[in-house]
């Protein structure tokens, strides 16, 4: 049972020095009396005594999909019998050791649904019981209850292999990324939905990125499940299907192999594309991150300065050229800080997007970065770096070496919850040169909760020794396997009506990592959060 003493005398201190500050009502009252009638003093609320609730703690919307059986990821439900001395009830609920309340309830409230929780969590239950309608003083009762929620299952659209799953673009490859356009783009894209991605070599198109957008602004599945080209992007001349080749393009006229990329509408009024690439003249091929502004403000198309052009390629990307890159985050010895890492991968920066897709560009905002560090504690894990205005990031250190978030991972996706809080996935690894494990499921998930000012400080994302897996099932709801799982890669989450209740995940299909497809990507699927 929770100690009642504790609030009790918090209680009373409040009132007494309430009465000391010359404004209150009774001690005005004391004043202005005469000795035969002294002034009465509050009373000060009592603590229930010890009672049961029978409560019980359940999960909610149970589905079967194939041989699949899983319910919610976010919520609980709680009932109970209310103890009939309350005037007021809440729910303390605990979870790896953190604990807050929900409520207060009226005294006759006998159930309550608990929402916004995190996916595959325990969770512990109790009632609390007062005397008071503003529950300021509680008596815990004497049981409680715990249950866990759901692991996340997301189903992959269309078909039931690499092969026949949903396309989300023509000759689409790996390393994808979309979001909504907000009214600021304008009528003809507002609502509608951008899509970025490294596109197959083929005849009429090479590596590097290409855009397309969605034909609608439908949220629904079916509109978000093909996007059509445009015609602007960066044109990787050292890239074909299968992955950059340097040899092809060693020259200084074609200095970038580019890699991974986030787009980020900013207040400014354009689109600042964040992207991985190093320079193919670089003996060592060291990664780091760069970026491009669009030249057609909030449309996201076009980021050559040139105008008669909207694709970068080739020499556009030399110094001086029409699609300069700026340095964001560097390797060790560059200027102008060190960043603590030997080279800087895939990334995504975590901002408020269910409010607006829109960044507000506020210093402290966070990047989770793939990169090896120089104090060698991985080569291949994630760290975290924030904003510090100005075009300024800054890796996160502590007595000389990169903070480090997770020790064996790359690949990191970020999905805003609302009130500051985020889920973090990544592709895990289980060993120092970065290769997968063949015994544990690929794709893995922690939560952080930034608290209001965005920041997200290393103490305030969860360990990943609690990192929760991540499942998929084909269309007819087969569950995949671990080595099915490991050829679904650079994932990606678009929540298009702002709902969290309507998620859907984007990855290439087939790949290097996984034993059941040892070429290129087969292209870009689709799938669907069943049990949000």
């Amino acid at each position: 049972m929770q100690n009642s003493k504790f609030p009790f005398i918090l209680l009373t201190a409040q009132i007494v020095l309430s009465g000391c500050g010359g404004s209150d009502e009774s001690e005005t009252t004391s004043a202005n009396s005469s000795p035969s009638s002294p002034a009465t003093t509050p009373a000060p609320s009592q603590s229930l005594p010890p009672f049961t609730s029978a409560i019980t703690l359940t999960t909610v919307d149970a589905q079967k999909v194939g041989s699949s059986d899983f319910a919610s990821s976010t919520q609980l439900q709680a009932s109970w019998q209310p103890p009939t001395t309350a005037t007021a009830l809440k729910l303390q609920v605990v979870e790896n050791g953190n604990s807050h309340t929900v409520g207060p309830f009226a005294a006759t409230t006998a159930s309550y649904t608990l929402t916004n929780l995190k996916a595959a969590t325990p969770y512990q239950v109790t009632l609390l019981g007062c005397q008071e309608s503003s529950c300021s003083s509680t008596t815990a009762a004497t049981d409680l209850a715990t249950a866990q929620t759901s692991e996340e299952f997301w189903q992959i659209q269309g078909g039931n292999s690499y092969e026949t799953a949903t396309q989300a673009v023509d000759n689409g490859s790996t390393l994808s990324y979309t979001y909504r356009y907000e009214e600021a783009a304008g009528s003809s894209y507002a609502g509608r939905s951008i899509y970025y991605f490294n596109p197959a070599r083929t005849a009429t198109l090479s590596g590097g990125m290409r855009i397309a957008l969605s034909d609608s602004s439908a949220s629904d599945v079916a509109a978000l499940s093909h996007f059509t080209l445009t015609e602007g992007g960066l044109v990787n001349p050292c890239s074909d299907g299968n992955g950059p080749d340097d040899t092809k393009c060693n020259t200084p006229d074609y200095p970038y192999v580019i890699q991974a990329f986030q787009a980020v509408p900013l207040t400014s009024g354009f689109v600042k594309l964040f992207f991985e690439a190093h320079s193919a003249m670089d003996a060592d091929s060291t990664s780091r991150i760069y970026t491009l502004d669009s030249q057609d403000g909030y449309v996201g198309i076009d980021f050559d300065k040139d105008l008669d052009s909207s694709l970068c390629e080739g020499s556009d990307f030399a110094a001086g050229g029409s699609c300069e890159l700026t340095l964001a985050i560097g390797a060790d010895g560059d200027q102008p800080a060190d960043s603590g890492l030997k080279h800087a991968r895939q990334f995504k920066i975590g901002y408020p997007m269910l409010d607006s897709s829109i960044w507000d560009e506020a210093a402290g905002t966070f990047m989770v970065i793939t990169a090896a560090d120089s104090c060698e504690q991985t080569q291949n894990g994630l760290f975290l770096a924030h904003y510090e205005g100005n075009n300024q990031w800054q890796v996160a250190q502590e007595s000389g070496c990169a903070k480090m978030l997770v020790r064996y991972a790359h690949g990191p996706v970020i999905t805003y919850l609302g009130d500051g809080r985020y889920k973090v996935y990544y592709e895990y690894e289980t060993d120092s040169q970065g290769n997968m494990s063949r015994e544990e499921k690929p794709l893995r998930m922690i939560y952080v909760d930034s608290g209001s000012d965005n920041r997200a400080d290393i103490d305030e994302f969860e360990a990943e020794e609690i990192a929760r897996n991540v499942n998929f099932l084909w269309a007819d709801g087969t569950l995949l396997s671990k080595e099915e799982e490991m050829g679904l890669g650079d994932h990606v989450i678009l929540t298009p009506s702002k709902d969290l209740q309507k998620q859907y995940m984007y990855m290439n299909l087939g790949g290097m990592d996984n034993q059941l497809w040892r070429k290129a990507s087969a292209g870009l699927g689709m799938a669907v959060l069943l049990n949000p």
